[in-house]
């Protein structure tokens, strides 16, 4: 049994941030929990990136998550996972890390294969990218 918050009790427990405009704009409307969920877990798992100095070749942090992470996490099977990740993708939320989104297989230490992936941070106005014409045309 659970009992009540008193006070500051609620501070002592750690928390996944999810963005509030993936709740309120219009645009992420049919975008599920599920998957809303997963990017707030990405997002904190990007923290750990910018500890390693994960970033590609314009300096934007990947993450390394595999699908067994996520099952892990939100205690789903592999096709639930995958399907979260392509609905993440399909919003422009998820990107693989790579020209064109191509797969850039990372070797992990225990010999695995497996992706790098960077996350797109929601915004009203996709940013200016004027010093590198070649990046837009890759990202539209």
């Amino acid at each position: 049994m659970f009992d009540y918050f008193y006070g500051q009790s609620g501070e002592m427990f750690s928390y996944f941030r999810v963005p509030k405009i993936l709740f309120r704009d219009i645009k992420f409307k049919d975008l599920s929990t599920d998957a809303k969920t997963l990017y707030g877990i990405l997002l904190d798992r990007m923290g750990l990136s910018v500890k390693n100095g994960w970033l590609d070749e314009q300096g934007r942090v990947y993450i390394i998550f595999p699908v067994q992470e996520v099952m892990d996490a939100l205690g789903c099977a592999d096709n639930k996972a995958t399907k979260l990740f392509r609905e993440l993708e399909k919003f422009c939320l998820r990107c693989r890390r790579g020209i064109n989104h191509e797969r850039v297989a990372e070797e992990a230490e225990d010999g695995r294969r497996q992706g790098g992936y960077r996350n797109a941070l929601p915004s009203e106005k996709k940013p200016n990218h004027t010093d590198d014409p070649q990046r837009e045309k890759a990202e539209v």
